[in-house]
């Protein structure tokens, strides 16, 4: 029984440092896919160039055992074991740290939890009640050295709440957001996502996590097919976007927003670059298809084939007055899925449900996320309810060492987290 694992159950922050100074490190995730990945072999692989320039981390960056002082591992009683390893991390601080600033403490320990999150793919910060506020959250984002990374073609609008720090999908409560990895239907992914409990529901809203090699291994073990079919393809997002932020919406981001564009020829060269087809409809409202994108990937830095998509939450979740979730998937060849394809993947919509690890938030909770490796959703909940979201790429080398530990990030972010 992993959960009896003593080492991780009563470790001190000593012994955490050894346990990782042994384990190979798991680099972070580069711009996820910021180049195009090819679709139409049996498995496409993330580039790993990609992932270069993080490999300059390593457990001998970090000296001594006091490279993570002042936090203890607790236990969660949702997690669970996923290769040896705590899902999630829970890291609490403990009484020699008790009044610093989360923001220091991050700072000075940003190249280990980059590092924890790649390794673990999912960190819950919990208990730092100095600084739980969106500004502290903030501060504490900002000061990892990470690179900044923009909404490119995120579905949803989004109110920018500080520095690098916006609302999560501001959907109904009564709406569920399904599994997803962030803006895998993009060109360029984040690398990182991070979640800022500033107030809990009064029941439910929690942001369920699940890894995404667990998912895509399924997917092959109970419809082999479907995977094969999957691969090969890869698929195509339909979307209907209006001409203006439609709020009461989970994908009502305007197509003037989305693609930065303050008359229709600037859509169409944006959408022209992208290889996106459109057709303008009636209202000023846009229907757009996107070009073939990866369905099953191969995520480099575990070598682990992942299900690295937004087909389940396109599926089950792409609904409003101008959207048919039924009609938002087809194949990467322009062919719609059959009624066996769909029911297949709804049967892997009820493996993630099952399989999920949801929590309940608690106030200044931080959830930090490898976007490669896990896939998150969201509840539905009774309000109040305020979750943030940031986006990140991976270490900012370019600013060097003295630069990231002196100032941290800079600039803004945009997220689509569905938190």
């Amino acid at each position: 029984n992993m959960r009896a694992l003593p080492v991780m159950r009563a470790a001190t922050s000593a012994m955490l440092f050894r346990t990782l100074a042994h384990t190979r490190l798991l680099e972070p995730s580069s711009r996820l896919l910021a180049s195009n990945i090819r679709v139409g072999h049996a498995t496409s692989a993330l580039p790993a160039k990609a992932f270069a320039r993080v490999g300059h981390i390593h457990a001998n960056a970090m000296q001594g055992s006091d490279a993570l002082h002042g936090v203890k591992i607790v236990p969660l009683p949702e997690e669970r074991y996923v290769g040896g390893r705590p899902f999630p991390l829970t890291l609490s601080p403990d009484s020699s740290v008790e009044g610093m600033e989360l923001t220091s403490w991050g700072k000075a320990n940003s190249r280990l939890l980059v590092q924890l999150m790649c390794s673990h793919g999912a960190v819950l910060l919990r208990g730092w009640k100095a600084g739980a506020t969106a500004e502290n959250f903030s501060e504490f984002v900002r000061g990892l050295g990470l690179e900044t990374f923009g909404m490119g073609c995120s579905a949803a609008p989004r109110t920018n709440v500080a520095p690098a720090v916006f609302t999560a999908n501001e959907a109904p409560p009564s709406e569920l957001i399904p599994f997803h990895h962030e803006m895998a239907q993009c060109d360029e992914r984040p690398a990182f996502i991070m979640f800022f409990c500033e107030k809990e529901a009064a029941a439910g809203g929690a942001t369920p996590i699940i890894p995404s090699d667990e998912v895509a291994m399924y997917l092959r073990a109970r419809h082999p097919a479907v995977a094969a079919k999957l691969a090969e393809h890869g698929v195509r997002y339909v979307r209907v976007m209006p001409s203006e932020n439609d709020l009461s919406s989970p994908i009502g981001k305007s197509w003037r927003v989305a693609f930065e564009a303050s008359n229709e020829a600037e859509a169409e060269a944006a959408m022209k670059r992208d290889g996106t087809s459109w057709e303008w409809l009636a209202g000023g409202d846009l229907r757009t298809v996107s070009k073939p994108m990866p369905a099953l990937v191969t995520e480099p830095r575990r070598g682990k084939e992942v299900f690295f998509n937004s087909v389940i939450a396109a599926m089950q979740g792409w609904k409003d007055s101008r959207n048919d979730p039924k009609k938002a998937i087809i194949l990467g060849d322009g062919s719609p899925l059959t009624a066996d394809e769909i029911a297949a993947l709804e049967d892997v919509a009820e493996m993630m449900h099952r399989s999920r690890i949801a929590f309940k938030w608690q106030q200044g909770d931080i959830l930090l996320l490898d976007n490669a490796a896990v896939m998150h959703s969201r509840e539905t909940f009774t309000p109040p309810r305020r979750v943030l979201a940031s986006l990140w790429g991976p270490p900012d080398d370019r600013r060097g060492r003295s630069a990231r530990a002196s100032s941290g990030g800079n600039g803004n972010t945009h997220p689509n987290g569905g938190a």
